[in-house]
């Protein structure tokens, strides 16, 4: 368990303090505010057919969606599935082998 505590000291200036759980004491750490290059992350996207794997993120998707509306999103998720030839989903493309798969988009006609 590691935490980090930010906190003003009595002449006014922020301090910021590391502490484990494994650590007794707590020493003073300087803390600097991410640079905008810092902030940005470049993710690639592939599109794939639809495959049964995709179908519990096909659902969590259309669950999202569809909120408040009466319809089997279940179903509906096995029958964008099942469109293979007319369907796409958009997945991360630097996902390592064994690691959750994430669909990001669905596209097909039904």
């Amino acid at each position: 368990f590691e935490a980090m505590i930010t906190h003003n000291n009595e002449s006014g200036t922020s301090s910021s303090e590391e502490m484990s759980s494994s650590d007794s004491e707590v020493a003073p750490m300087q803390v600097e505010s991410p640079t905008a290059s810092e902030l940005t992350q470049i993710v690639e996207f592939e599109a794939y057919p639809p495959a049964d794997e995709d179908w519990s993120g096909v659902r969590a998707l259309l669950d999202s969606l569809l909120q408040g509306v009466s319809v089997d999103v279940g179903y509906f998720s096995q029958t964008l599935i099942d469109n293979y030839k007319v369907g796409t989903v958009i997945k991360g493309a630097d996902i390592e082998e064994g690691e959750d798969d994430p669909v990001f988009a669905v596209a097909s006609l039904l």
